[in-house]
């Protein structure tokens, strides 16, 4: 398109043919938790209601389901010592992670009302005797740690009955009930975290791929670490021997952890030749390995609790060390060389290091590596899109 007129000695932040979106060239990971569940109904199977309080409960397959079909599933509950006679679960609820829940029902009783209720046994519907038309209930959980994130289908006592359809259910993490999608598996069957940037650089979570406690939490925006969890790439393709780096890091903090590392790079002795860590009182510091010897420095900003930043750390053999909060700048250090390798080979870690114990309490909504130092035009560009783009997730970044 032929620009007719643009004002003489102006600045402008975007015009027709720049480039958008975050920087590719370079880029050695991508990774998106976000991504990673989109739309995954996190549910083992689509039956399997179990009973509850010893009840009896008998499941009837092939049944008319609401869009003309034979999908439904018939569950009958009788006896047991409490008004729920059916239950689905999706596991145990993580604490503080929000879960999205959604099932048709049909009340095939003619003498019974049918109630269908959460995890915490709060009734979310109610559908008469006799009604014999398919109701979508839909609702919020939210993970306490210790209750099941479920369905429960409820009769009107103890002495009373269950004789439902049900249809379809699905359960989502994060903020938004998406379309029905067939069950995938229960969260901990995610045990990799996949590079959106293409290089095939993928993040076991935990020690192996089996689950475990180490393991961080999917949020549905974000990976949740309680301290003890990470999550690492041996040697990404792209990286080792690079002279200059930058990772980018959009993350939370329910809680500061002294001296523990957010984000490192490296492998060895230290968590070098790059990281980002806590001082004893949350300060952010960060370290380079440089031909020249380390390159540290304390950035002068403690972040404030829960709240989510786009942290930056880049290293230029030229211009040094250089810290970001956003597009704002803050301490750095002088060069001293180009990052050396030297007893050293590339291993991403997220949420800890191989050298410092301690791990860190985080909420980790995106990591972008790239093997060398983006420019401030390319840091302000990638500021604005992810701090739009998790805004569109319901992610305020600060």
């Amino acid at each position: 398109m032929t620009e007719l007129w643009e004002p003489p000695r102006t600045s402008r932040l975007w015009k027709r043919g720049d480039p958008s979106g975050i920087p590719r060239n370079g880029l050695v990971g991508l990774w998106d938790p976000y991504r990673d569940v989109y739309g995954r109904n996190v549910l083992t199977d689509s039956g399997g209601f179990f009973s509850w309080a010893s009840s009896t409960v008998t499941m009837t397959t092939g049944q008319p389901d609401p869009v003309g079909g034979t999908g439904a599933i018939r569950v009958q509950g009788t006896g047991g010592s409490e008004a729920i006679k059916a239950s689905k679960s999706g596991g145990v609820g993580v604490a503080g992670v929000t879960y999205q829940l959604g099932i048709w029902v049909r009340n095939r009783s003619a003498d019974q009302t049918l109630r269908v209720a959460d995890g915490a046994g709060t009734i979310k519907a109610t559908i008469a005797a006799g009604d014999a038309a398919w109701t979508f209930v839909s609702y919020t959980q939210v993970g306490n740690g210790s209750l099941g994130v479920r369905f429960s289908l409820v009769a009107p006592s103890a002495a009373g009955t269950v004789d439902a359809d049900t249809y379809h259910p699905q359960l989502n993490l994060g903020p938004q009930l998406f379309p029905y999608s067939a069950p995938s598996g229960a969260p901990s069957t995610l045990q990799t975290s996949l590079d959106y940037s293409g290089n095939g650089n993928h993040l076991t979570l935990g020690a192996t791929t089996n689950a475990s406690t180490d393991d961080p939490a999917f949020t549905g925006t974000a990976w949740s670490f309680d301290g003890g969890d990470y999550m690492f790439k041996e040697t990404p393709a792209g990286l080792s021997g690079c002279t200059g780096m930058t990772m980018i890091h959009v993350v939370s903090f329910p809680e500061l952890v002294g001296w523990a590392v957010p984000l490192a790079m490296g492998r060895g002795g230290a968590p070098e030749p790059m990281y980002t860590m806590f001082g004893a009182a949350g300060e952010m510091y960060s370290q380079a390995k440089a031909s020249g010897g380390n390159v540290g420095e304390y950035w002068g900003f403690t972040p404030s609790i829960d709240t989510t930043y786009m942290l930056t750390t880049i290293y230029s053999p030229s211009d040094g060390l250089l810290n970001f909060v956003g597009v704002t700048p803050k301490t750095g250090a002088s060069a001293n060389g180009s990052l050396s390798w030297s007893g050293f080979t590339a291993k991403l870690v997220v949420g800890m290091s191989s050298a410092i114990s301690n791990g860190s309490k985080q909420s980790t909504n995106l990591v972008a590596v790239y093997n060398r130092p983006i420019t401030l035009m390319e840091l302000d560009r990638t500021y604005y899109n992810l701090k739009g783009l998790m805004a569109m997730r319901g992610v305020t970044v600060a």
